[in-house]
This record gives structure tokens, C-alpha cells and sequence, in this order.
């Protein structure tokens, strides 16, 4: 692909905590792998990240070896030696500022899916805002967190921008005659509200016995206790719950597709949400706190809760379980939101735009 009179290389980096494979991939690996797939750019775009036994297929990737002395040193080298004109750092600061000093003269994006944690010291703070400005561009996935970032580190506004994460939606095939089940897919970390959510599935069906619940929990976090603490709170359901852990990707979104409620109760200010995308692409009716970009991504298409509050909460998806009607209104504007605020089409075109505007202000 040309952008003036050059091929434009784009580089994205993923330079710590991702698996950029269908096995493992967390929520950024899926949001890269379906941009480029989907980019005008896709035939020059190289995605560098830890090496994985079995990566996406259908995409251009280099791997770093996990076992390198000094990883960031490995990729600045593997970058030195493709030499993109263009290179994009998701999530690490830290490593998008080594990046950045190795590369004065490509513009280094820093993308972002979460909101930056504001410095406690002064010292900290001069130090972070020094960072930022060696940036060419940031990029963030609600405007709840772009804003969040203006407000604490004083960034020039034009300097940065709100790209929601997308979905191929013609990919996902809601089911007609969806199953009785409430359904719950995310990490096993407290923020993510997952034993608020097994409280309450447990409170509602406990007297609706052709209802059930599954609960997909990836253990990323490693949090052993809490994942023992959903499972006890789902145990009056006996069979009727199940929880499976680290479950592919191809998995949660079969259940997606066929699930009649989804729960996306989220403690935290969630940075963008993208579970809540994937319920409404499935053809669930969705359930969210509306926590932080949560907010963004739901709009009109889903329930309100207080995750803490069970006996809201809990009303809530009983509501759901005996007004099929309801789902059914639910699930329309979810899918007609999903489809045009959400498409990754529409993701890829944006990014598309911007990486051409940023990498041809610099030939």
C-alpha cells in the first residue's frame, strides 16, 4: 500500500503481557490482530510481540524470544532491522519511551487500553509528561480515558485520539433460539466483578430451574482464591453452573452467539469494555455497571446495575430470565449499536487515517 511515494511499513509492538495467538489472546492481541487484518495497510503492517507456538495465521508477525536478557533491547534490534516508517506501541509506556529514543526520526504512536495512572510525587509526574511528549501521537479506546489523560498530564488535544475497539460483526452469528443462560466471561480479578456476578446469578435462578449459568474465567491473574471464592458463591445452582477457566477465544464467542443474558457487572472504571461489544455482536441482552467507558459502549442497548448491589442486580437478570420480550428488545439495539458504532471497518478505516496523516507529516 503507498502512502505518497513510498511503501508505508507499520510496525505494532506488544511488548509485554500479551499472546498474540487464538489460544491465550487476551483483549489487545484480539483488537491488533482484527485492525490489521482489517487495514488498508494490512500487506505492509509486521506485528512484533513474545514469541507464541502457534500465532495468528493471517497476519504478519516476528516474535521475540520470552528467554531475551533484555526483551525491549531484542525488539528495538528486530525493529532496527525491518525499519517501518511508522511504529505503533501498544499499552507500555516504558517500552514505547525506549522505543521512541531508539527511533528520533519515525514517529512512535503509544496506544493505549487503559487510562494512565496519574504520578503520586511531582518528580514522577515531570517524568511521565516527559515520556508522553516523545510520542508522536496517543491513541485511546473510549474517550473516558482520553479525557482522564488531558485532564491529569496537560496533552496537547490534537495530539491524541478516541478509537473504539471493533468487531468484524459479520463474523458473529447470533442465534436465533437462544439458550437459557446467564453468562459471565473475564478475568478472575476482583475488578471485574465476577463473584458480584455469581452472587447474583445464584440469588435470581435459584427457584428457575430450566435456567442455567456459565462462567468463563480466564486465570491470567493468577488470583487461585478468587476463583475458588465464584465458584463457591455459584454452588447452591449445583449443576446448573458451570465454570470453565482459559477458555479460546472461539469458545467465548460460540456462547456469545447463543446465550440469552450476558453479564458485564464491572467494579473498576472500565477502560473500554470490549466483553460488552462481543455480548451485543452475539445477540445477548446485556447487563453492565456502565463503569468508566462502560458507559460509551452501552448506551441504550443494555441494563444498568450496581454490582455491589445484589438485591438490584440480582432483580435485574430475573427481570431479564421472565421477559423474553424485553431480551429480545434488548438484543436488537444492541446488534444495531454494535453494527454502527462498533464495526471494525469503521476502526480500521480511522486508524488507517491517522497512521497515514501521522507518518506522511514526517516524509
Amino acid at each position: 500500500m503507498f502512502w505518497g511515494d513510498f511503501v508505508m511499513k507499520i510496525a505494532i509492538v506488544l511488548p509485554k503481557g500479551m499472546h498474540f495467538g487464538p489460544e491465550r489472546a487476551t483483549a489487545i492481541d484480539l483488537c491488533v490482530h482484527d485492525s490489521v487484518r482489517h487495514s488498508a495497510f494490512r500487506s505492509s503492517t509486521r506485528v512484533f510481540g513474545v514469541a507464541v507456538n502457534q500465532p495468528f495465521q493471517d497476519v504478519f508477525f516476528t516474535g521475540i524470544s520470552p528467554d531475551a536478557r533484555s526483551p525491549i533491547k531484542a525488539f528495538i534490534k528486530a525493529l532496527s532491522d525491518w525499519r517501518p516508517d511508522l511504529i505503533v506501541v501498544h499499552q507500555h509506556i516504558p517500552s514505547a519511551y525506549s522505543i521512541a529514543k531508539n527511533f528520533k526520526n519515525t514517529p512512535v504512536v503509544l496506544y493505549k487500553h487503559n487510562s494512565m495512572r496519574l504520578p503520586l510525587s511531582k518528580i514522577k509526574l515531570f517524568w511521565r509528561r516527559r515520556q508522553i511528549d516523545r510520542f508522536a501521537h496517543c491513541i485511546f479506546v473510549s474517550r473516558f480515558c482520553q479525557e482522564a489523560c488531558l485532564s491529569d498530564f496537560g496533552i496537547d488535544p490534537s495530539r491524541t485520539s478516541t478509537i473504539y475497539n471493533g468487531l468484524d460483526v459479520g463474523d458473529w452469528n447470533p442465534s436465533s433460539n437462544r439458550e437459557k443462560t446467564v453468562l459471565f466471561a473475564g478475568r478472575a480479578s476482583p475488578v471485574k466483578g465476577g463473584l458480584e456476578a455469581a452472587s447474583a446469578v445464584a440469588h435470581a435462578l435459584r427457584d428457575v430451574s430450566d435456567w442455567r449459568s456459565e462462567f468463563l474465567l480466564s486465570t491470567l491473574d493468577n488470583n487461585q482464591e478468587y476463583l475458588q471464592a465464584v465458584r463457591r458463591a455459584l454452588s447452591p445452582l449445583g449443576e446448573r453452573a458451570r465454570v470453565q477457566t482459559d477458555v479460546p477465544f472461539a469458545a467465548v464467542k460460540a456462547q456469545m452467539e447463543t446465550a440469552s443474558i450476558v453479564l458485564v457487572p464491572s467494579i473498576f472504571a472500565e477502560p473500554f469494555g470490549r466483553t460488552a461489544i462481543e455480548a451485543m455482536a452475539g445477540g445477548a441482552a446485556l447487563v453492565a455497571s456502565f463503569r468508566g467507558g462502560l458507559a460509551e459502549v452501552c448506551g441504550d442497548a443494555a441494563l444498568k446495575i450496581c454490582p455491589e448491589d445484589l438485591a438490584t442486580f440480582s432483580g435485574a437478570i430475573s427481570d431479564l430470565v421472565r421477559n423474553p420480550v424485553m431480551r429480545i428488545e434488548l438484543s436488537e439495539r444492541a446488534r444495531k449499536r454494535v453494527e454502527y458504532d462498533f464495526s471494525i471497518q469503521k476502526t480500521a478505516s480511522s486508524l488507517d487515517s491517522l497512521y497515514g496523516r501521522i507518518a506522511g507529516a514526517t516524509v
